[in-house]
């Protein structure tokens, strides 16, 4: 009698079939012993929401946005042996964003200077335009709001995207920020009331 084939689907997708029945924690204990299926699996839940908390973050700067999530990602990878199993997982992933995020800022404020330099140099540079967010244009009082949270200071726009626009509780943003609940509420009343400075600003504004 000829033997029969297997059913079994082939190993890559037994691995991903698996990965896709375990929650984020098992995920990230499976990542932390170097499985690939679990890692595109975390990719895939989690990708959509790094690069909405990036792109608000980032003033709705899509072409940054899309290169942070590759580095958050990357982050994921190489730190998920630090996953505590009694963390929430989705919480973690941010709080890598948000550093992620803070980093980013940082090295471009560097190439800022360079290129500032290459200006007194005579070199010239065109900015590029800032892309516009349209899911957010749609109504003019949404675009009064997305243009006050851009001239917020980043550790004000944090504060206000993370808790207003992501819906973090204020527990769970003292975990990503790192600081107390105290001093949670603190910066995000004297974001809020910054916020509203500029609001009221652009209503006057309009209004002449």
């Amino acid at each position: 009698m000829p033997t029969e084939l297997s059913a079994s689907p082939p190993p890559a997708e037994a691995g991903a079939s698996a990965a896709a029945g375990l929650d984020d924690r098992a995920l990230l204990g499976r990542i932390a012993v170097g499985d690939a299926a679990a890692f595109e699996e975390i990719v895939r839940r989690h990708a959509e929401s790094v690069r909405r908390l990036a792109g608000r973050l980032f003033a709705w700067s899509s072409d940054d946005a899309d290169d942070v999530v590759q580095e958050v990602f990357a982050r994921v990878w190489e730190q998920a042996n630090r996953f505590r199993a009694d963390a929430l997982a989705s919480t973690w992933i941010t709080a890598i964003a948000l550093n992620t995020c803070r980093s980013w800022r940082r090295r471009q404020w560097v190439r800022r200077l360079a290129l500032g330099k290459l200006w007194q140099q005579g070199r010239h540079a065109a900015p590029a335009a800032p892309p516009v967010d349209d899911a957010v244009t749609r109504h003019e009082a949404q675009d009064r709001v997305v243009a006050a949270v851009r001239l917020l200071k980043p550790v004000d726009r944090e504060v206000i995207v993370l808790h207003y626009l992501e819906g973090n509780s204020i527990e769970s943003l003292a975990l990503m920020l790192r600081i107390s609940r105290g001093a949670t509420e603190v910066r995000l009343h004297r974001a809020r009331r910054r916020l509203r400075e500029l609001l009221g600003d652009a209503q006057d504004h309009a209004e002449q």
